[in-house]
């Protein structure tokens, strides 16, 4: 197919007038937009819908007939609405130049969008820049509601980016919720970007929340799952708090302040830069006697401060936060503000699991990046299937008749992504899945389910 190109291929003017609708939910009623010169769809008015659309893509939504700029800019306007949770509302944004999308006024929302994979959701058709970049206030990419999630994976720098232009521009409040960044729509493929998240120059965002349909699942992106802040000289990145979420298998670390790899905690906790270079908790043990998990740590914190602290299990060695496993909070001292060790009691996990912990501060919501993991310490054996065989000599852990060995990582031979893994359900043999991951070396370690309703899923999705 041969693109003969527009200057772009919609454009509402700021004269043009609101609430104009680009495509629709129905069957063909979609719009084709792309290969033209500059953006597919650009907007200067407010309250403008864009759904089922393919921009950038060939009709088939399967090879890139590239924009020349952005798939969609908006330039100005509030209130518009790229995709949507409805059932057929998702665009298909791939391919284009420069970004999926770009942003630059305030108070918008992305939706249900596949941008940077294939209309099959498997593919990487690369944007060239990043999925989503935000230059402007008060966005929601994603969303808590069924269907609102977007499919950010593939792109050349970033899936969502959130950036301040000049060191005197800084934008705020921006919320990235229940979005899959770095995996194919099902959750099961590789189809990386090169970071998941990179907020620079901009302060008071939320990554994820406090419920589980808030949270995002950020895997196999290829350097940070989150960065905040490119240098430890960016001192106007603060207050981005980083709350649940589900990050593994990433190239570096789940959250990285000033791009610099772990960041050392310092005492007193005063220096500026990226969210305020919050300390992270130290001094880490933790046991499980099979009921319960015992987590304990400390915190060099700012005097009679607030401190949200969050548990996540990992199974790859890494500074990850994989697994949400619960929260506590804490008040500092006066004086020096260091809270002295505490223990807080988890669910149980399973062997080979490694605590990792995150501190926000929340008068400033500043969240730290990921603990150094510790190994959790069984302090009886474990016996998954309570039939008196301890796992290490058991041949079939789970009692159903099947040998572990025939089990690969998953039920009957099945992979299950991490992020439906925890709460003590199953261990397979240790031979058998790690004969698996030489094949397969995004699987973890160890392999564990959850229940639906135990997942950040909704309870009509498939955690596979």
């Amino acid at each position: 197919m041969s693109a003969i190109p527009n200057l772009n291929g919609i454009s509402f003017a700021a004269s043009s007038g609101s609430n104009s609708i680009v495509g629709g939910t129905s069957a063909g009623a979609g719009n084709l937009i792309s290969g033209n010169d500059f953006d597919g769809i650009q907007i200067l008015a407010d309250g403008q819908l864009i759904q089922g659309n393919i921009i950038g893509l060939d009709s088939l939504g399967s090879d890139p007939i590239p924009n020349g700029s952005d798939g969609i800019e908006i330039r100005g306007g509030i209130n518009s609405m790229i995709g949507g949770s409805a059932s057929g509302a998702r665009n298909v944004i791939s391919g284009n130049t420069r970004n999926g999308i770009e942003i630059r006024d305030d108070s918008n929302f992305v939706q249900g969008n596949y941008i940077g994979l294939d209309s099959s959701g498997t593919r990487a058709v690369s944007n060239g820049l990043s999925w989503i970049l935000v230059i402007s206030s008060s966005n929601t990419i994603g969303g808590t509601v069924v269907g609102a999630r977007n499919f950010i994976s593939g792109n050349g720098l970033a899936g969502i980016e959130i950036v301040g232009i000049g060191s005197n521009t800084i934008i705020f409040a921006n919320r990235c919720e229940g979005n899959i960044i770095g995996l194919s729509a099902s959750a099961s493929t590789i189809v990386a970007n090169r970071f998941g998240i990179l907020i620079t120059n901009s302060a008071n965002n939320t990554i994820g929340g406090d419920t589980e349909e808030s949270w995002n699942i950020i895997s196999a992106n290829a350097s940070n799952a989150i960065t905040i802040g490119k240098s430890l000289n960016e001192s106007n990145s603060v207050g981005n708090a980083v709350l649940g979420n589900a990050i593994w298998n990433n190239g570096a670390l789940g959250a990285d302040l000033a791009n610099d790899g772990v960041t050392a905690n310092d005492n007193p906790d005063e220096d500026p830069g990226p969210n305020n270079l919050q300390n992270y908790p130290f001094n880490i043990t933790a046991t499980c006697d099979g009921t319960n998990t015992f987590v304990d740590c400390r915190l060099r914190g700012e005097a009679d401060s607030p401190y949200l602290f969050q548990y996540y299990g990992n199974t790859l060695g890494r500074e990850e936060g994989q697994m949400f496993l619960g929260s506590t909070n804490m008040n500092s001292p006066p004086g020096d503000g260091n809270i002295p060790s505490f223990t807080i009691s988890l669910p149980p996990v399973v062997d080979g699991v490694a605590i990792a912990i995150t501190a926000t501060q929340t008068n400033l919501n500043d969240t730290s990046e990921l603990s150094s993991p510790e190994l959790v310490v069984f302090t009886v054996p474990i016996d998954t299937d309570n039939d008196g065989v301890p796992d290490s000599i058991d041949e079939d852990i789970d009692n159903d008749g099947i040998p572990n060995i025939l089990e690969g990582s998953g039920e009957n031979g099945t992979n299950l992504s991490p992020f439906c893994m925890i709460k003590t359900l199953k261990i397979r043999d240790e031979n058998a899945i790690m004969a698996h991951a030489k094949n397969n070396t995004d699987i973890p370690r160890v392999s564990r389910t959850y229940t639906t309703s135990e997942t950040p899923f909704k309870a009509t999705e498939t955690c596979r």
